[in-house]
């Protein structure tokens, strides 16, 4: 689906607040409720890929580095590598049960946005950002009156 089909589809399910993603050459949206925070990090990922462990500290918490596709629940088969130019100095943590905080490295991030979802994506800033898969069944919750 290209971007002008996109906005013009339109869309039956009102329009939430995302958190545009941009790694591994990709734009990706995760629901902005499910993201429980956002920072910047001293160290590239190239810095980090000489560590045994990846962590970043934020809040005076520790943040423990996944790979991207392990935090947003992409499958195993995306084999998702990271382009030699991409520098990955963003962290971005979802909202997550327990006292481990678990987050990733991307390269950039946009938002949030205002979007309706459409066939998997959602259409801002003239590109299609494709939904991360764990967290597009997450939308957020409406109030009952």
């Amino acid at each position: 689906m290209d971007i002008s089909s996109a906005l013009k589809a339109g869309s039956s399910t009102a329009p939430s607040q995302w958190l545009g993603i941009e790694c591994y050459d990709a734009c990706w949206a995760v629901v902005l409720q499910q993201v429980q925070s956002v920072f910047h990090a001293a160290a590239s990922a190239q810095a980090a890929s000489g560590k045994i462990l990846d962590i970043e500290v934020h809040a005076g918490a520790p943040v423990f580095i996944q790979a991207f596709e392990a935090c947003f629940g992409l499958p195993d088969s995306a084999a998702i590598t990271a382009p030699e130019q991409e520098d990955r100095r963003w962290i971005v943590v979802p909202q997550q049960s327990g006292s481990a905080n678990t987050g990733c490295r991307v390269h950039q991030v946009l938002g949030p946005f205002w979007a309706a979802p459409v066939d998997g994506h959602v259409a801002y800033d003239n590109r299609l950002w494709r939904i991360a898969p764990s967290l597009s069944l997450m939308q957020p919750a409406t109030q009952k009156v």
